[in-house]
């Protein structure tokens, strides 16, 4: 009766075998993944109709079909562009397996370039609306066709239909009113409160805030010359005149809904219409008197 052979398992053979374990385990999931799909559900944008200093309201439903829960990424809901500067702009980059919501002015050509994520997981079964802002600040009219990404590729061919919108000039409106001196309030930016209470200007209902805590606060550098104040970041760079509605962003005029002034050598800006420029949501809390500043990083 012969011996039996003995079984030489090998480093090769077990590293063989890990690759296959993973392999498989990777089909699963894509199966699992793929088998009933994740499907971009609803899309709508308000108004369609606006101009150059204001932004779109975009809001994307998408639910999770799969027998796996599926994640995102940065930015989240919320996030504010502008037509100027795009997710790579911001410094974002797609993340395998990782679902996004995108807009699109020319078809997907341009490779959907303005998206928005969800924070956690979304279950399986469940439903999550993913919203976010979109400033255009060439006049014309634009199609805004919407995308459900994976790792920063369209899914499928989108059964939702685009929204045409139209974006019309910015015109000043006349300022009869003079900034007054308000009450202190706080200025927390990016949940880090400036160290003093500031006082602001207001002019009506809008809060003027000092244009350096502020943008220095953002990341942003600021160039001062006689005639106005110049702040930069890798792709946007916005000139304000002090005293007008007048602004130039990346070289295209456009027009402030309200000015910014200087007093006392500070120069005071409208944090509600000037940082979205630069991807910050603003936020007002009557009580306490708190604005709060989210920069890109935040969402």
């Amino acid at each position: 009766m012969g011996m039996r052979k003995p079984i030489v398992i090998t480093a090769l053979t077990l590293l063989c075998s890990a690759i296959l374990v993973a392999n498989a385990s990777s089909l699963v999931r894509n199966a699992l993944l793929t088998e009933n799909n994740v499907l971009l559900t609803g899309f709508m944008v308000l108004p369609t109709t606006t101009d150059q200093c204001r932004p779109f309201r975009i809001a994307f439903n998408i639910t999770n079909n799969t027998a796996m829960p599926i994640s995102s990424q940065r930015p989240f809901s919320g996030m504010t562009y502008t037509s100027q500067k795009t997710f790579s702009d911001f410094g974002y980059e797609a993340q395998p397996d990782r679902y996004m919501v995108g807009i699109s002015l020319d078809g997907g050509k341009d490779g959907y370039p303005y998206r928005w994520g969800f924070r956690g997981s979304l279950a399986p079964g469940n439903s999550i609306t993913i919203t976010g802002l979109l400033t255009i600040i060439e006049k014309g009219s634009y199609t805004l066709t919407p995308a459900l990404l994976r790792g920063g590729k369209p899914v499928a061919k989108p059964q939702i239909a685009a929204i045409t919108v139209k974006v019309v000039e910015c015109r000043p409106k006349s300022e009869s009113a003079v900034p007054k001196p308000g009450k202190p309030l706080q200025s927390i930016i990016n949940g880090r409160q400036l160290p003093n209470l500031v006082t602001p200007y207001m002019l009506g209902n809008t809060v003027l805030l000092p244009a350096r805590p502020v943008f220095d606060a953002l990341g942003a550098n600021i160039v001062w010359t006689a005639r106005s104040v110049i702040f930069q970041q890798p792709g946007i760079t916005l000139e304000i005149f002090a005293g007008t509605q007048r602004a130039l962003l990346n070289g295209i005029p456009i027009y402030l809904p309200v000015s910014a002034y200087v007093y006392g050598g500070v120069t005071y800006i409208p944090p509600r219409y000037v940082a979205p420029l630069f991807g910050a949501g603003v936020f007002w809390e009557p009580y306490p008197r708190t604005i709060r500043i989210f920069g890109p990083e935040y969402w």
